[in-house]
């Protein structure tokens, strides 16, 4: 079990969870970022069975934008993956960012993701110096269950059209809960085959222990 949670947020009424850290400032940006690589390279501990597969932290693909997406990865069916970190006190519009970076990626070429995606690998991802394009590519048509065949030289195919937005927060607000779900009701789920997008909200807290004699 890690030592931190992700705990899915559907409504109000389900939250019943112990915010990470105790201080009265909540998650501090230091925190943030720490957290952020704790889940970035952890993502089948914190998001169990969804296939998540890391492609870059603080990514920003767009020559005319500064704006980073916390951590961007892709499902087994090609699709991306946005997870935005937000603390409590900083949460405002977190869900119209959101929106915004999957606009943003629904018109990024495939192979811009994967070049990005490859420096990041090689700089953080702890992948050697020498790894190459042709290397990463391997590995991501292995995740994306693409026959040998189809990895010789085009790039791998993300799906920019079908996105998931996963935001993440020390205490989910009652706002922006309602805002998700709202959201949620009125656009297209993200299906593995199909266009769409799937907004969650999710709490970070600390898992209870208890020690029996």
């Amino acid at each position: 079990m890690p030592l931190v949670q992700v705990q899915t947020a559907q409504d109000a009424a389900e939250i019943k969870s112990v915010p990470l850290d105790a201080a009265q400032d909540g998650l501090s940006a230091q925190k943030e970022e720490r957290y952020r690589d704790l889940i970035a390279f952890n993502l089948d501990a914190f998001f169990p069975q969804r296939g998540f597969k890391l492609l870059a932290t603080e990514f920003n693909g767009w020559e005319d934008s500064k704006r980073r997406i916390d951590i961007l990865a892709c499902d087994e069916a090609g699709g991306l993956v946005v997870i935005e970190l937000k603390r409590a006190q900083a949460d405002a519009h977190a869900e119209l960012q959101a929106l915004r970076y999957a606009a943003l990626l629904s018109v990024l070429p495939s192979h811009v993701i994967e070049e990005q995606s490859l420096q990041f690998q090689i700089k953080k991802g702890g992948k050697p110096s020498g790894w190459s394009a042709v290397q990463w590519r391997a590995e991501l048509a292995a995740h994306l269950g693409y026959a040998d065949s189809e990895t010789a030289e085009s790039p791998v195919f993300f799906d920019s059209e079908r996105i998931t937005i996963v935001l993440v927060s020390d205490v989910v607000s009652s706002e922006l809960l309602t805002t998700v779900n709202w959201l949620s009701r009125y656009i297209t789920p993200a299906q593995p085959q199909g266009h769409g997008v799937t907004i969650e909200c999710h709490q970070l807290v600390a898992p209870e222990i208890f020690i029996t004699s």
